[in-house]
C-alpha cells in the first residue's frame, strides 16, 4: 500500500536538498569568513541553510504548483495517442452496444479528424458500419487502411480487422 504522503515528503527532500546545499555552503563561507575557523562555519552553513531550506519550502507550499513549476520548470505529461483518446472511445463504445449507431458514429468521426490512422476508432467505425448501416464496402476501406497501418500480423487490431473483413467478403 502506497503512503499517502509520499509525494510531500519526496518534494520536501528535493527542495531541502537542493536549498540547504546552496545556503549552507554560502553559510559556510560566511562563517568562515566572519569567525576565522571552519568549525564555526560550518555550524553557521548548517543552521543558515536549514532554515532557509523550511522557508523556502513553506512559501512553495503556499504558492502551490505554480511554486513548483517556478523551481523546477513546467512539465507536460506525455500521453499516448490511445490515452488522448480513450474516453470518447469508451463513450462511443458503450453508444455502439447500445444500438445508438449516429452517437457512436459521431463520437469516432470526433476522434478520427484529430488521430486518423488511429487502429481501434477506424476498427470502431467499421464495425459502427457493419452493424448499424450495412455499408460493407466503406468499412472494408478501413479495414483495409487499418491492415496498411499495422501491417504486423501479430499486432491484435490487425487480426481483428483481418478477420472482420474475411467475414464481409464471405457474406456476413
Amino acid at each position: 500500500m502506497k503512503d499517502i504522503d509520499s509525494v510531500a515528503r519526496s518534494r520536501f527532500i528535493r527542495v531541502a536538498v537542493w536549498v540547504f546545499s546552496i545556503t549552507g555552503f554560502l553559510g559556510f563561507f560566511v562563517g568562515f569568513s566572519m569567525y576565522g575557523k571552519p568549525g564555526t562555519g560550518l555550524a553557521v552553513g548548517t543552521v543558515v541553510g536549514a532554515v532557509v531550506s523550511c522557508i523556502t519550502y513553506f512559501i512553495i507550499e503556499m504558492l502551490g504548483s505554480s511554486g513548483i513549476n517556478l523551481l523546477y520548470g513546467r512539465r507536460r505529461p506525455v500521453w499516448s495517442e490511445y490515452e488522448k483518446y480513450e474516453g470518447e472511445l469508451h463513450q462511443a463504445r458503450h453508444q455502439k452496444t447500445q444500438k445508438n449507431y449516429h452517437k457512436a458514429l459521431v463520437l469516432v468521426n470526433g476522434i478520427l479528424k484529430k488521430a486518423p490512422n488511429l487502429p481501434e476508432p477506424l476498427y470502431l467505425k467499421a464495425q459502427i458500419l457493419v452493424e448499424g448501416y450495412r455499408k460493407q464496402n466503406e468499412a472494408k476501406i478501413l479495414l483495409e487502411r487499418i491492415l496498411t497501418v499495422l501491417p504486423k500480423r501479430g499486432e491484435t487490431y490487425h487480426r481483428w480487422a483481418q478477420t472482420l473483413l474475411d467475414d464481409i467478403n464471405m457474406g456476413l
